[in-house]
């Protein structure tokens, strides 16, 4: 699925089934040879789907586009914050990216989940 998507996409899908499966922490952490995506639920971390490895860099790119952060800059943690809206929801979401051995790590908190007034 995620090949065939464009990357904003597949960006709005993890972000969307986090919020509707009640998560509190999102991260994507690279893998020798998958991306590997987990949700923390209820104070646990749970794996809930893969992407292929050749995809990670264009998904933290667009991660740190909607966080406003340094693109080129890979070498260096990095902290930001953007919101999105699913229907009539504004969610805020804090993000931390991380330089590991296989690429980037990228955890989201989400912060709140709102009706927009």
């Amino acid at each position: 699925m995620a090949e065939d998507a464009p990357i904003a996409k597949t960006v709005n899908v993890i972000l969307e089934y986090a919020v509707k499966s009640r998560a509190s922490d999102i991260h994507i952490e690279p893998r020798e040879t998958i991306v590997q995506v987990r949700y923390r639920v209820d104070g646990v971390l749970k794996e809930t789907m893969t992407l292929p490895k050749p995809i990670l860099a264009a998904v933290v790119s667009r991660i740190k586009i909607l966080a406003n952060l340094k693109i080129d800059e890979h070498r260096v943690p990095q902290d930001g914050r953007f919101k999105f809206a699913i229907g009539q929801t504004q969610v805020a979401l804090r993000v931390s990216t991380l330089p590991i051995m296989d690429g980037e790590k990228v955890v989201m908190r989400i912060l709140t989940s709102q009706p927009e007034p």
